[in-house]
């Protein structure tokens, strides 16, 4: 356990690691060949299980201490809980993109500065977004495992059981599949919209993907522009009309033990989220294993090869809640 020192975040665009072993990364960690000890890892992502017996393999000398302290908000203020009370930090953790920007300038000397340390020179063994994303006030704070295109993951057992025999290609195919799930019977879902934060990033990933620019940049001046632009109404009136027909589910948490439940029985038809999602699946609703399927996301009309989602657009967006007279309001889309 980290005693004093500071520590090395491990980021993540959400929930599966995608890194790889270049050959810069494998002279760094053949120099610490005759290394001993223990090293504790706060970390939520199911992948690294059998990345941590590899590492203990070939490095028998070193014991990884690996804990799944919860959500990624949970390690969030576990982590920052940690620093304040100055004991009990790990040696390593994992935090989404957007929380990197948060630790390293409210909470200064929780992180590690890696900038003198081999990965200063792994820059080109990364794409510009991940990268970009862990260099923060001139400093390397993060060494990144994913970015996530997102993908719609679909029950081809549900999906065939209501007659639905291709996954939608256009949103207006998911509307009318949406309806023919929720047909077989009241608790049948093609999708969830529980209303938390994951939901918020999801649907300004669907903004992006519709050709929405609701946040734009001039020196240190951001402006904000949700409530005047056409392609965003039509993406929040699209959702909108989902959840007022009641094809959605708006009751259940995303993430939650409730979530995957009903992915596990196939009521939850679908999700749209990032290329991580499958590990999830496996992990969390292994009784549906063999009935869950993969398809591009649905597009709009007219759509060309510059649709591709990627979640890594969250790592920057706001998150908007707004009280409001029978319900609450996420982004802009009105929850009951």
């Amino acid at each position: 356990m980290n005693t004093g020192g500071r520590t090395v975040a491990l980021v993540a665009a959400a929930m599966v690691a995608l890194s790889g072993c270049g050959t810069s990364r494998q002279q760094a960690a053949d120099t610490e060949g005759e290394a001993s000890g223990t090293v504790t890892v706060w970390a939520w992502e199911p992948a690294l299980k059998p990345l941590v017996a590899k590492f203990e393999k070939k490095y028998p000398n070193i014991t990884i201490k690996l804990t799944n302290v919860g959500t990624a908000p949970k390690t969030t203020s576990s982590f920052t809980n940690a620093f304040e009370a100055g004991s009990g930090m790990p040696d390593v953790v994992q935090f989404e993109y957007s929380t990197l920007p948060q630790i390293v300038y409210g909470y200064q000397g929780a992180l590690e500065n890696l900038s003198s340390y081999p990965i200063s020179g792994w820059k080109d063994d990364y794409t510009s977004g991940p990268w970009s994303s862990v260099n923060v006030s001139d400093g390397i704070y993060g060494v990144p495992m994913d970015s996530g295109p997102m993908a719609m993951f679909y029950n081809k057992a549900t999906f065939d059981k209501a007659g639905v025999s291709e996954p939608p290609k256009t949103w207006d195919e998911f509307y009318e599949a949406a309806k023919k799930i929720h047909a077989l019977g009241d608790n049948y879902y093609i999708s969830s919209y529980g209303g938390d934060t994951n939901d918020s990033n999801s649907i300004v990933a669907f903004w992006a993907q519709a050709g929405a620019k609701p946040f734009a940049m001039d020196g240190e001046n951001l402006t904000i522009g949700l409530k005047n632009d056409e392609t965003i109404n039509k993406v929040n009136d699209y959702w909108q009309r989902m959840i007022d027909e009641g094809l959605i589910a708006t009751n259940i948490p995303s993430w939650s033990d409730e979530w995957f439940r009903s992915f596990a029985d196939g009521t939850n038809a679908a999700v749209i989220t990032g290329a991580w999602m499958p590990a999830n699946l496996a992990g969390s609703s292994a009784a549906a294993a063999g009935d869950w399927r993969v398809a591009p996301t649905p597009v709009w009309p007219g759509a060309g090869d510059d649709q591709l989602v990627e979640w890594r657009f969250h790592a920057g967006a706001c998150r908007i809640f707004e009280e409001q007279e029978g319900g609450v309001e996420v982004a802009g889309v009105r929850l009951p």
